[in-house]
C-alpha cells in the first residue's frame, strides 16, 4: 500500500488571465468529476490516456481549490490541494504549465509525506507557505501540530510548552527531540511520539 503525500499547490502570475483559465479549468474538471483525478483533468486537457498515466498516478486526486482567483496588486494567485501517492508529483503542473501557458505562470508547493520523512516547501521566501518546521507530537495525552517560521520559534514554543527541558540556542533538531523525550516520557507503554520536521526547499524532480 502506497503512503500518501497531502500537498498544497498555488499558482501565481502577472498574467491574470492565465491564472483565471487555469483556476476555472481546475474547478470545472472538480465540479463535474466523480473521481478527482488527476489523471482525469490531464485527459480533460487534450492528453491521451496514455500520456496522462506516465504523468500522474491513478491513485493522485485532487482534494480542494480555492473558489476564486485572488487579485493581489499585480499578482492573481489561487490554491489547490492535491493527495498524491508517494511523493508530491507537482511536475505534472509544471508540464501543464510548460504546454497550455508558455511558462506564464508559476508554482510553489508544501508537500508533506510524513511516512518517507519528506517534508518539502519550495516557497524559500516564505511569501505564500511559510512552515519552515514542524511538530507533530503526542504528550501526555495532548496532540501536537504547530508549524514555524524559524528555528528560533520552535525553540521559544518548546521552552513554554516543556519547561522542564534545558535547552540551547545550539540545540539541534535530534538533541532537543532526545531531550524532551528523556524528560516527557514516562514509561514504554504510554501513548507518546515527537517529530520535529524541518521542511526542505529542493523538490527532487
Amino acid at each position: 500500500m502506497a503512503n500518501y503525500s497531502d500537498n498544497q499547490v498555488v499558482f501565481f502570475s502577472e498574467n491574470k488571465e492565465a491564472v483565471y483559465d487555469l483556476w476555472q479549468k481546475i474547478n470545472d474538471y472538480i465540479n463535474n468529476s466523480k473521481t478527482n483525478s488527476i489523471c482525469g483533468f490531464l485527459e480533460s486537457l487534450g492528453y491521451s490516456e496514455y500520456e496522462s498515466r506516465n504523468m500522474s498516478d491513478l491513485r493522485n486526486s485532487f482534494v480542494g481549490c480555492d473558489d476564486e482567483v485572488t487579485d493581489d496588486e499585480s499578482v492573481s494567485f489561487f490554491y489547490i490541494k492535491t493527495e498524491t501517492a508517494w511523493t508530491g508529483n507537482i511536475e505534472v503542473f509544471y508540464r501543464v504549465i510548460e504546454d497550455h501557458y508558455n511558462n506564464e505562470i508559476e508554482l510553489y508547493a508544501l508537500i508533506e509525506e510524513s511516512g518517507f520523512n519528506i517534508f518539502i516547501n519550495t516557497d524559500e521566501e516564505g511569501v505564500y507557505f511559510y512552515p519552515k518546521y514542524k511538530i507533530d507530537a503526542f504528550i501526555n495525552d495532548e496532540q501536537i501540530v504547530e508549524y514555524f517560521e524559524s528555528f528560533n520559534q520552535v525553540l521559544d514554543f518548546i521552552k513554554k510548552k516543556f519547561p522542564k527541558v534545558k535547552l540551547s540556542s545550539k540545540d539541534t533538531i535530534e538533541r532537543l527531540k532526545k531531550k524532551i523525550t528523556k524528560v516527557y516520557k514516562v514509561n514504554d507503554e504510554e501513548d507518546f511520539y515527537l517529530n520535529i520536521h524541518r521542511f526542505s526547499s529542493m523538490y527532487p524532480f
